[in-house]
């Protein structure tokens, strides 16, 4: 089948037995749930000194993470039930939804750190750029799906009417000003064309004469975008003082860490300490095996996403994107925060999955582990009776 991406599900992988593919369903929920339990644990040993240092009910935080973490685990089961093709129907007015709320939040969003990207609804605040990433996983597995079906379908070849709405969302985010997810909403978009068997040389030039323009467009009107990789091509002591304190955190917690509380560098010294930075405080707090068995979770939940990929070959081609797509969200996003906290990449804020306080990524994270939970199901009855995949 042309919608196998063969680099990453590999020439000659087979689809695996139907008891493997609910074990790795499974696991990803497991490691997920833990993720998130961790996460919690974490929000409250950044946040309640510092709240109570002030004045402020120290489980504040917590609670409203807590609220957060029941409607992603709603969301996650709802993911996990809902057909494959009911998915496909609501795709499209999912994303028309998202675009009109991102079209919003330019123009009464709340404002934070020079940059419009929240919008405030019965008191509860929310990114709907967060939002997006699920959506346009969901339009973009339907829309290629359907285009594989079609009798002059060419598998190399991309189809600009179906990416239109996708450049359009994507624009929306990059004016916010939000370089770092508008490049995540890019990567992830290529990850399912791929899987969809689009050739790497019918996007290259469109993407070489793109990504500079953009890129010069950042570097021009966005200050800060200058003001990070300057400090980034510096290192650590070249003014950066989320870097500076984050990599002091981590080396300052040795092998074992200073122990769960003990922290130093959360107290007015880390910015960011249970968002952007969390990483840092489990480093200080639980050590290097913290933090090593952090990533061993993360690459836990990669590779049974990748399986899942797999076994969703005997399932659909919407599966196959649905599963790779979600995998790859998670994956990608984790990666990311671990080599900003390090001073790997340029500072950028993004969160840790599952960790870091925040419903709005929570709840797109959850989703996607619930998207995998679905098609390991329904791909392990596919591959137990072949006649219904």
């Amino acid at each position: 089948m042309a919608f196998v991406a063969q680099g990453w599900l590999g020439k000659t992988a087979c689809v695996p037995p139907g008891r493997d593919l609910l074990a790795a369903g499974r696991r990803v929920a497991g490691l997920s749930a833990a993720l998130v339990a961790l996460g919690l644990v974490m929000i409250y040993s950044s946040s309640s000194a510092r709240l109570a240092g002030v004045g402020h009910d120290p489980n504040s935080v917590l609670l409203k993470q807590a609220a957060w973490a029941l409607l992603a685990g709603l969301a996650c089961a709802c993911m996990a039930r809902v057909p494959l093709e009911t998915l496909g129907r609501w795709s499209k007015p999912l994303l028309t939804t998202v675009i009109v709320l991102l079209v919003v939040t330019m123009v009464m969003g709340v404002s934070v750190n020079g940059s419009r990207r929240w919008v405030s609804l019965a008191g509860l605040r929310f990114q709907p750029s967060e939002l997006l990433k699920l959506s346009l996983l969901l339009y973009l597995s339907d829309a290629l799906a359907r285009r594989e079906r079609r009798a002059s379908f060419d598998p190399s070849a991309p189809s600009l009417p179906v990416l239109l709405p996708v450049l359009l969302g994507v624009g929306l985010v990059f004016v916010q000003p939000d370089l770092g997810t508008s490049m995540f909403l890019v990567a992830e978009c290529l990850v399912l064309l791929a899987l969809a068997g689009v050739r790497p040389s019918r996007l290259g030039p469109s993407m070489l004469a793109a990504v500079p323009i953009l890129l010069v467009v950042a570097w021009l009107k966005f200050p800060h975008v200058q003001r990070r990789v300057d400090m980034w091509l510096g290192g650590a002591d070249a003014g950066g003082t989320q870097v500076k304190e984050s990599l002091l955190a981590i080396g300052s917690g040795g092998l074992l860490g200073r122990g769960l509380g003990e922290g130093t560098q959360k107290l007015y010294y880390l910015p960011e300490s249970n968002t952007d930075f969390i990483a840092a405080v489990i480093g200080e707090e639980l050590g290097f095996l913290g933090c090593a068995a952090v990533i061993a979770a993360f690459m836990g939940i990669a590779w049974h996403a990748r399986k899942i990929t797999l076994g969703a070959r005997a399932l659909s081609p919407q599966a196959v994107y649905l599963a790779g797509g979600a995998g790859f969200v998670i994956a990608f996003q984790a990666a990311w925060n671990l080599a900003v906290v390090t001073n790997s990449v340029p500072t950028k804020g993004i969160p840790l999955p599952f960790i870091s306080v925040g419903g709005s990524n929570l709840v797109l994270m959850m989703a996607c582990v619930g998207l995998l939970v679905n098609v390991s199901r329904r791909a392990a009855s596919a591959a137990a009776d072949p006649d219904l995949g």
